[in-house]
Formats: C-alpha cells, sequence, structure tokens
C-alpha cells in the first residue's frame, strides 16, 4: 500500500481524501489539481485483493481529518458511503453506485448526513450506465443533501484530465 500526501502547507484548512477506480491508482497530475484547492491525501488500494479497502479508507479519512471526497468508479461508490456516514461533501465522477460489491466490502448506510454531492457522468460512459445510477440516485437521496447531477455529453468513463479541473474548480466554488 501506498501513501500520497500532497501539500503539508498548514495554512490549508480543506483537506480532500481523493479515492481512485478500480484498476486505478491515484494519478499526480488530478491530484495537482485538487491541490490549487486543498490539501490532498490518497491511498493506492488494490480492491480485488484487498476486502479491507473501505474499512481502511473510512479510518484514513478519520486520521487524515479529510473536509471532502473526491472518487471515480468504485471509488465513487466508496466516496458516496463515506460522505453519507461522516457527513462530508463529495464529488463523484461516474459512480458505480449499482454495482454489487458494497457488501463484499463492508459497505452500509448507517446514516444519511451527507451535506453537498457534486455527481459527474459521461453520457457516454461504457463501464458504468449513468441512467442506472441516476435512477438509483433519484431513489436514495436524502432531503438534506444539496445534490447536483451533471451530464457531460462528450465524457465516457475515463475522465481526462481537463473535464477533470473543470469539475473540481467547480466542485470547490460551489461547494465548500
Amino acid at each position: 500500500m501506498f501513501f500520497y500526501v500532497w501539500d503539508l502547507n498548514v495554512a490549508i484548512m480543506k483537506k480532500v481524501l481523493y479515492i481512485h477506480g478500480l484498476g486505478s491508482s491515484p494519478v499526480p497530475e488530478k491530484l495537482d489539481l485538487i491541490r490549487k484547492h486543498a490539501a490532498v491525501v490518497a491511498l493506492h488500494l488494490d480492491y480485488e485483493n484487498d476486502t479491507e479497502s473501505y474499512r481502511k479508507l473510512v479510518a484514513y479519512a478519520k486520521e487524515e481529518q479529510v473536509t471532502a471526497l473526491i472518487g471515480s468508479s468504485l471509488g465513487g461508490l466508496i466516496s458516496y458511503h463515506i460522505s453519507e456516514n461522516m457527513g462530508l461533501p463529495c464529488l463523484l465522477f461516474n459512480p458505480a453506485l449499482y454495482r454489487e460489491v458494497a457488501p463484499v466490502y463492508g459497505m452500509n448506510i448507517e446514516q444519511r448526513t451527507c451535506p453537498r454531492r457534486l455527481v459527474v457522468q459521461g453520457a457516454i460512459d461504457d463501464i458504468v450506465d449513468p441512467v442506472k445510477v441516476r435512477s438509483i440516485l433519484s431513489k436514495i437521496s436524502a432531503v438534506s443533501c444539496k445534490e447536483e447531477i451533471i451530464i457531460n455529453n462528450q465524457m465516457g468513463h475515463r475522465i481526462d484530465l481537463q473535464h477533470f479541473k473543470h469539475y473540481v474548480d467547480w466542485f470547490f466554488m460551489t461547494s465548500i
């Protein structure tokens, strides 16, 4: 397991936990884009071989005292659960909310306390079906959570740096 910490400047009060997707890793260029707004921490996890990934991320979020979450795909699903249980704003890129992996990793929602959620979906995502995700969000979203769902018609499952930067900037301008 690798640990990444960018920007230890104590003057920055915000700290974001970035959670990568399945078969991915924390991309330094993406972490640098987040770092323009806040300190950022991330773990590199092997989800397929580590069913303790979710519990490790929850413990890490608490230990690091993060104030927001950003996650992609499976990392978006994990971020969704952590944000609800810890009451943290989150930015979710193509979250795999309908995938049946939550029980495998011990994910459950004990309380619905997410204050702000920005969900960005690629309309041409061939990995995570955006229609299924929107259907789930319409059924489970808490009344107290300010939620915005953005459908990008040019975006697929992988988020290029230009789109990533755009939505990270938007998230920080409107959330925390």
